[in-house]
């Protein structure tokens, strides 16, 4: 393998052309759904560092333990958003993050 792929879950990825560099830190909304948690895997398969939010951090405490397990404590972190309609919801979520993948929805 080159410098330039990463072995993720569907074989060697070349990375020279994204915009994010792997190993920066990527904001996925909604982790504990299964569209987010399948999300926050892949970036994490192939080696970006993730930072979930979820409404409720107690009850969804399983996906911490699962990430941390498969990928060390240092590749992921959770914020808690309980109320997405409150002023500034995912402001703290989002400093220092270099990209975003929405996944949640205010019904």
């Amino acid at each position: 393998m080159s410098s330039n792929e990463a072995t993720g879950a569907y074989g060697a990825v070349g990375y020279g052309h994204l915009a994010v560099p792997l190993g920066f830190l990527v904001l996925v909304t909604g982790a504990s759904g299964f569209l987010g948690s399948n999300i926050v895997d892949q970036l994490l398969s192939i080696g970006y560092k993730v930072r979930g939010t979820m409404r409720s951090r107690e009850r969804n405490s399983w996906i911490l333990s699962l990430f941390h397990a498969r990928y060390g404590k240092n590749a992921f972190e959770l914020v808690e958003v309980p109320e997405m309609a409150a002023d500034g919801p995912f402001d703290d979520a989002v400093r220092g993050t270099s990209a975003l993948s929405k996944r949640s929805i205010l019904l």
